[in-house]
């Protein structure tokens, strides 16, 4: 959940930027997504998630994406900081990967999946 909301508040903050042409509020929410994509990749590395069912997977998978976008995202902030060509269209890049891991998150966690979380039984946390 931090990473969908942190993925919303950095998109914000970077289209909010190209709008207004707030070029800090575009470095916040690069470094944003950048801290973000550090976050997953250790998370992943790490093995704090075992993949014990198919959405466990595909959450590590979405994961691995938005580590993506974070180092995409550095290097966008790099290239705007340094004012070099091509700072745009990574930043563009960016904001589809952004975009596309945090519906896939909100997927995950929608209506949609409701029907395959089974309530645990009184049985189950005894033992």
């Amino acid at each position: 959940m931090l990473c969908q909301w942190g993925l919303f508040l950095g998109l914000a903050l970077v289209l909010f930027a190209w709008a207004e042409k707030k070029r800090q509020l575009g470095n916040i929410g690069m470094i944003l997504i950048f801290v973000l994509g550090l976050f997953a990749i250790v998370t992943n590395l790490a093995g704090m998630i075992k993949p014990e069912t198919d959405q466990d997977k595909l959450f590590i998978m979405i994961l691995w994406g938005i580590g993506l976008t974070g180092l995409v995202s550095a290097i966008g902030f790099f290239l705007q900081w340094k004012k070099l060509k091509g700072a745009f269209w990574v930043q563009a890049l960016v904001i589809g990967l952004a975009l596309l891991f945090f519906f896939q998150m909100n997927r995950m966690g929608g209506k949609g999946n409701q029907n395959t979380i089974k309530p645990v039984s009184k049985q189950e946390v005894a033992k």
